[in-house]
């Protein structure tokens, strides 16, 4: 059993590794990582947690740039020991204190979403890849739609209506090298309805998105 509380981690772009660098990536900022691991005779890890915490952190997002804190809760609970994947069922990852700039141009701050991952099934070898389905809590759909496409190209109308409060969503996500295919999201509250799918591979963009 290999257990550890608040290592300092100076750099987070130390994660870059394992990540799909295409779509996400640490562009700086420091952290604290806690884990409280099981792993067998030849240290491979069977199950257990990992969390990263972070403040301020900057990272580009499936083609946004962004600074915001970050509280990772990783579940790990071993699928396949040859394959090296895990089930990571009711892991958590909130963003708080989020601001981000379109490609256009625009900024935005304030922003937030919680993030719970239902049935989500993670590779752990390098880079990891993640096939799941998750539901989110956020501020607005603001976030969602600047993956889209830029602010300029939206009626006025659009962006009148997202900040009337927060969202709930939910979406199948795939997500596994320069690839990221998020599919069947829907968000909603009072007020409106969002529908949409987005294959992003490489720096190419295509989908729909219904409002």
């Amino acid at each position: 059993r290999l257990s550890f509380a608040n290592a300092k981690v100076p750099d987070l772009r130390a994660y870059n590794r394992y990540l799909p660098n295409e779509h996400i990536r640490f562009d700086g900022g420091s952290g604290t990582l806690t884990g409280d691991l099981t792993l067998d005779g030849a240290g491979v890890i069977g199950q257990g947690t990992l969390g990263v915490d972070a403040k301020t952190a900057r990272m580009h997002l499936a083609g946004l740039a962004l600074r915001t804190d970050v509280d990772i809760d990783l579940r790990l609970r071993r699928a396949d020991i040859k394959r090296r994947t895990f089930n990571i069922d009711g892991s958590r990852v909130a963003l708080n204190n989020v601001s981000f700039t379109e490609p256009g141009g625009e900024s935005r701050s304030g922003w937030w979403a919680r993030i719970e991952l239902d049935r989500v099934r993670m590779d752990w070898d390098k880079p990891i890849s993640i096939d799941g389905r998750v539901r989110i809590a956020m501020k607005d759909v603001g976030f969602l739609l600047s993956m889209f496409s830029r602010q300029r190209d939206y009626p006025k109308w659009v962006f009148k209506l997202i900040g009337s409060g927060q969202a709930q969503a939910s979406a199948n996500v795939q997500w596994a090298g320069q690839t990221l295919v998020l599919d069947r999201v829907q968000a909603d509250n009072q007020r409106y309805d969002v529908k949409a799918r987005l294959r992003l591979h490489g720096k190419n963009r295509t989908g729909s998105l219904y409002a």
